[in-house]
């Protein structure tokens, strides 16, 4: 292993962006509404049929001629449709950008959360380590002085508890790249993992709430453009039509064809459907707008929240290193007993833990910023590890 060829954070996201299957299902559907723009657009085009009768019974004749018929006037019905097409494009554009952020974010996520693990279980390892150590100590000392047995099998106790927290943080571990997996088929090594780069500390005004140009919403207002065209498409499905139709053959003929539903229950259910729709349509857009507004909120208050305390941790751990050497000296002389060292290891452990979870939690909620802005993406597209 070479630090050259380390998976970084970046390496994971950037794999999840390029095969993970709900970006796929998305430009899927998207190119789905691509060609379906293009059939609205050749309602506009002749269409070509060929028409074939057997007699079967009476004074009818066996024809097979070809018939050609073109639109002429659709009260407005087939531009309507080639609108609302486009409109429904544009909305699944916006919603392939919207997985993509997703899928980005999630990897991030699974990523920082397998780190966060391992960077705890080495935290807790160090407070093993010292309980192992005072352990051997005592084993020692009771074999000489039976009445400090009574210590021993207190430290041994501590020992076995924080044995538990190692293995619950094993068990974590064990989640997280079952987590990861989905996004890096490929086990990740312990040693790889790092912290990314640090990403610019958030601008001044990051606490006001960006909605222009963040693609959930703006695929909320799409999806709205789009039930409103549909109103008009319905709408206009219900007006006359006229086309020209001509055929060839023993029957030619050439006429024109005016259709007008002038009864059918079925279009006006359509019409109410569609008026319907463009109702929850706008509904979703303000619940989408309030949840985009509360993600960047809380967003940012959970990366101010990690940031205190990685500053505080930080100073705590040196304050809790000096009290720990200050009570095992005090304890070697009898000034001290072994609960008041036990618990200055527990608060030194706690303290390097926080300390380790925070720094990943921070960078978490600094990528948790970037995403509920709608640009996370779009960073690991730009940008190089």
């Amino acid at each position: 292993w070479s630090p050259a060829s380390a998976v970084s954070l970046a390496d994971v996201v950037r794999n999840a962006l390029a095969t993970y299957p709900a970006i796929l299902v998305a430009q899927s559907n998207r190119s789905v509404a691509q060609f379906d723009v293009a059939r609205a657009r050749a309602l506009h085009y002749p269409t070509v049929d060929l028409l074939g009768t057997r007699r079967l019974a009476g004074a009818a004749r066996n024809l097979a001629q070809p018939r050609l018929r073109v639109n002429v006037w659709a009260s407005g019905a087939i531009d309507a449709t080639i609108e609302r097409e486009g409109l429904r494009e544009g909305a699944l554009a916006s919603r392939e950008i919207e997985t993509r952020e997703g899928v980005a974010f999630d990897a991030a996520q699974s990523y920082l959360r397998l780190l966060r693990g391992v960077r705890t279980l080495e935290a807790t390892q160090r407070n093993l380590e010292r309980h192992e150590a005072l352990v051997k100590d005592f084993e020692a000392i009771a074999s000489i002085d039976v009445g400090r047995r009574y210590d021993l099998v207190q430290a041994r106790t501590r020992l076995e508890q924080v044995r538990l927290q190692i293995a619950e943080r094993e068990a974590e571990i064990a989640s997280a790249r079952e987590s990861l997996a989905l996004y890096y088929p490929t086990p990740i090594p312990v040693a790889e993992l790092s912290l990314p780069p640090e990403l610019p500390e958030p601008a001044p005004g990051a606490a006001q709430v960006a909605l222009v140009g963040h693609p959930t919403v703006e695929a909320a207002q799409r999806e709205v453009q789009f039930a409103e065209a549909d109103t008009r498409v319905t709408r206009a499905e219900r007006m006359p039509r006229v086309d020209v139709e001509s055929t060839v053959g023993a029957e030619s003929a050439t006429q024109l064809v005016v259709s007008w539903p002038a009864f059918d229950l079925g279009r006006d259910a359509a019409e109410r459907a569609s008026q319907a729709a463009l109702a929850g349509a706008r509904a979703r857009l303000a619940e989408q707008e309030r949840l985009v507004e509360e993600r960047q909120r809380s967003a940012l208050q959970d990366y101010l929240a990690a940031q205190r305390r990685e500053s505080v941790s930080q100073g705590q751990i040196g304050l809790v290193e000096e009290l720990v050497d200050v009570y095992r000296a005090q304890f070697r002389i009898g000034r001290r007993n072994l609960l008041d060292l036990l618990n200055a290891f527990s608060e030194l452990s706690n303290a390097e833990v926080t300390f380790e979870a925070s720094r990943v939690d921070k960078s978490l909620a600094r990528y948790r910023m970037e995403y509920a802005l709608g640009r996370l993406a779009t960073h690991f597209d730009r940008n190089s590890p």
